[in-house]
């Protein structure tokens, strides 16, 4: 169906996001150890961009649990329609 491809697309997207910013937090902070009294704008650069990359992954996230509602699981009472 088209919602299961879309939500793998998103999926994949929020995953790879998300690894992207640990591998760019990780490089600011290895050049910010190697240089900590005057750390590389590069650091700084590295660490602006994941926080934005951060933001999209998060939200990426919030598109498959609450829009897709993947990973859901509804409760009994609120999926019998009401008599």
């Amino acid at each position: 169906p088209k919602e299961n491809r879309r939500a793998r697309v998103i999926g994949a997207t929020h995953g790879l996001t998300n690894l992207a910013v640990i591998v760019l937090f990780g490089l600011g902070a290895f050049l910010r150890a190697t240089r900590p009294a005057d750390p590389p704008a590069l650091a700084f650069g590295l660490s602006i961009v994941a926080l934005f990359l951060s933001i999209l992954g998060g939200w990426l996230g919030g598109e498959l649990v609450f829009r897709l509602r993947i990973g859901v699981e509804e409760s009994p009472e609120k999926s019998a329609t009401p008599t």
